[in-house]
């Protein structure tokens, strides 16, 4: 993807890319677990496979508010596991 390259070019360190939910991509996802200088935070997908996942999830409280939890998932049709 043009755009990471670019990003790559300009800025020399690990860093964090945000996405959108019209970022949420298989191709980005693929791009960034490729290149390991970025790590990506972007929203899940609103579907019924999903929401299905999240809803059985176990969270460690980290403060008042604020919960993580972490799963692997993959895009339909693709083997490769993805974190969520």
């Amino acid at each position: 993807m043009e755009l990471i390259k670019s990003i790559e070019q300009i800025i020399n360190k690990i860093s964090l890319l945000v996405a959108d939910k019209e970022g949420f991509t298989k191709e980005l996802y693929a791009e960034v677990l490729h290149n390991k200088k970025f790590d990506l935070l972007g929203p899940a997908q609103q579907t019924q496979r999903t929401k299905e996942v999240v809803s059985q999830l176990d969270y460690k409280r980290i403060s008042t508010g604020v919960a993580l939890s972490e799963t692997l998932l993959n895009f339909e049709g693709d083997e490769k596991l993805i974190s969520l």
